[in-house]
């Protein structure tokens, strides 16, 4: 565990792109973005519909989470309409 820890770096001038997992409804689109806007990130919002899911849905995060971006930066969030 030492060693994993060992080579974490804190990085002041990125911000990692969050799952959605680490919201309460992780699957919202407005709710995600705003965590983007939290972070200092922007979100693009691109829509696609579907008879599966309901309209608001959080379908697809790019880049994917984990990634490491400059703040300003932008996620294009692919929500259903």
């Amino acid at each position: 565990m030492n060693e994993i820890l060992a080579r974490i770096e804190i990085l002041p001038d990125r911000v990692g792109v969050p799952s959605s997992r680490s919201l309460d409804d992780g699957r919202a689109g407005t709710a995600y973005a705003q965590r983007l806007r939290e972070l200092g990130l922007r979100s693009e919002i691109s829509t696609r519909t579907s008879t599966v899911y309901k309209p608001g849905r959080l379908v697809s995060i790019y880049p994917s989470p984990g990634t490491l971006l400059t703040p300003g930066e932008t996620v294009t969030l692919t929500v259903i309409k």
